[in-house]
């Protein structure tokens, strides 16, 4: 069954060896439905426990932070996939052994979205790993479609094996439709995980289901008229030329979409999803290892602060030569704060690594409401972790910078990074009396007003070591302004914002009695921009906050 390969998969990289207790992964398949409201849709599981001691009393659950409008019922089935036993009757599942589910998700509205399980036992339980044990369900009115998807690998184990950095490899598919009608879907490979400054190439072609050739020409997507007739289709992936991929199963995949034909975009609905791992052997080594420096792109996951696994963030990083990070990640509650600080071992170049620890900062959400003129800080804290960065060292473009993936793992938290090769020409170009309004905590919504306003009075660029801009600053509602009138920087190479910046001074804040309170900062990094918007992460102690710059537009003046 291709779920039980995958569960495989993610024991081979997850557990070097089993303890005395349940050790359990679980797998689903396929990745998405789409149902009418009503109607139960269907998914297989596999868990295998590989402790040392029997799983007892397990079951199916969705997680707790599932809030959509299902009911989640489940019966488990022998190998064959034949029901067996009683509906939502917990089994215990043997030490080296594995138990399939039947799992059935009954929506009683329309709804579009994932449905996160988590298969809980007495004495332990298999993490949510999205991607790969959840379901993205589609519930409509009416008799929507409805596509099964699976994919299979060459090595049968649900891993899309590279052979050479910068080579290529195949895997094949399968799609029909059990719901109404004819599916008119666009069929598109996407790659899951940290992909930006990488060169991956990911193709698609409808297949002749007897030989395997291609019917057309590979392209980034396929359209597709799909009824009751399995349809068969190959994807091609080549890994980038300068970079290997780390064996990350749950983390690290490429999925096929197929969603409603139209303008290419994650609103278009989905209809059926199934994915494989991918990795490739990485390069030879530099002769000098080197630090950390750049500005990176990273996904983080934090399975010990959160039991059931769901948590995923994505975010940006900036690191000094230092080996001190500090970036940020969007979430609904506001921006999430993070730091990096810890100790380079360079000896061995063919195995530089770094340890430290990743915190998730307190951090501020700022809300004030201008009829009351109450200023509320809604805090989060999320302790950190140790692990260890293991990377590549390379040079290009004359810039010295670690590969562009580094991961930072223990047994229960995962950290994946991007090396980015991002700059900010746009910001050192800025203008005299150009005005940057300033939101904190969270990018800013249409008629928001700034919690502050900078405007340009110089800009500086001196042999291309030095960057600065000078501003006046105006504060904003509520009296909140910022103490410094610089932000001066150190870099290299293209301009990297990477190392912190001097001269932004402090925030100045209301204290709720009429009188204000400042922020001292510690560190300060310009963590991302673009044209006319750019991004600046402080951390003061054990909170952190982000200011989101934007450019004022001259209707807006």
């Amino acid at each position: 069954m291709m779920y039980s390969s995958i569960v495989w998969a993610l024991f081979a990289v997850t557990f070097a060896a089993a303890e005395a207790a349940p050790e359990l992964e679980a797998a689903t398949a396929p990745d998405a439905r789409s149902v009418a409201v009503g109607s139960p849709a269907t998914v297989f599981a596999t868990v295998m426990n590989v402790g040392d001691t029997t799983a007892t009393n397990c079951r199916a659950e969705t997680s707790y932070d599932d809030d959509s409008p299902t009911v989640l019922q489940y019966q488990t089935v022998n190998g064959s996939n034949q029901l067996t036993g009683m509906p939502d009757t917990p089994v215990d599942i043997p030490s080296n052994g594995q138990q399939g589910f039947l799992l059935a998700v009954t929506p009683n509205a329309p709804f579009a979205g994932t449905i996160p399980f988590v298969f809980v036992c007495d004495n332990g339980q298999a993490l949510g790993r999205p991607g790969i044990n959840d379901l993205y369900l589609t519930a409509e009115a009416g008799s929507p479609p409805d596509l099964v998807t699976i994919l299979a690998t060459p090595s049968g184990d649900g891993v899309l094996r590279i052979p050479t950095t910068g080579g290529a490899n195949a895997a094949g598919g399968a799609v029909i439709n059990i719901g109404s009608g004819i599916a008119n879907v666009t069929a598109r490979p996407v790659l899951v995980g940290p992909t930006v400054n990488t060169n991956v190439l990911i193709e698609i072609c409808e297949s002749n289901p007897a030989t395997g050739a291609c019917l057309a020409a590979r392209a980034g997507s396929v359209d597709m008229a799909i009824g009751g007739t399995a349809r068969t289709f190959s994807i091609f992936v080549r890994s980038d030329p300068d970079y290997g991929i780390p064996f990350y199963p749950e983390f690290i995949r490429v999925s096929v979409e197929f969603r409603d034909q139209g303008t290419p975009t994650d609103d278009q609905l989905l209809r059926g999803a199934s994915s494989v791992a991918y990795t490739a052997p990485e390069t030879s080594v530099s002769e000098t290892a080197i630090p950390l420096f750049g500005s990176y792109a990273f996904r983080v996951r934090d399975e010990e602060n959160d039991p059931g696994g769901r948590f995923q963030g994505d975010g940006i990083i900036a690191f000094d030569e230092d080996g001190l990070g500090l970036g940020y990640m969007p979430t609904r509650f506001g921006d999430q704060v993070v730091i990096v600080q810890g100790n380079y071992d360079l000896a061995d170049a063919n195995n530089p690594t770094f340890a430290g620890t990743f915190e998730y900062l307190q951090y501020i959400t700022l809300r004030f409401n201008t009829g009351t003129g109450d200023l509320t800080f809604p805090y989060r804290i999320n302790s950190g972790f140790r692990g260890r960065y293991v990377y590549q060292a390379t040079q290009s473009d004359g810039l010295s910078a670690p590969s562009s993936r580094s991961i930072f793992s223990d047994t229960s938290r995962l950290m994946a990074m991007t090396r980015r090769g991002h700059s900010c020409p746009e910001l050192l170009n800025a203008e005299m009396d150009d005005v940057y309004d300033a939101f904190l905590g969270m990018p800013p919504t249409d008629g928001q007003s700034p919690d502050f306003s900078i405007s340009l009075v110089h800009s500086s660029r001196e042999a291309d070591v030095v960057a600065g801009l000078e501003y006046s600053v105006t504060p904003g509602v509520g009296g909140i302004s910022a103490t410094g009138g610089a932000m001066d920087q150190t870099f290299v190479g293209n301009g990297l914002f990477a190392s912190p910046i001097s001269g932004f001074g402090n925030l100045r804040l209301p204290d709720g009695n009429g009188g204000t309170t400042e922020v001292v900062t510690e560190h300060a990094f310009v963590a991302d921009c673009t044209k006319d918007n750019f991004i600046v992460v402080v951390q003061s102690g054990s909170v952190g906050y982000t200011i989101h710059f934007r450019k004022r537009q001259s209707q807006e003046m």
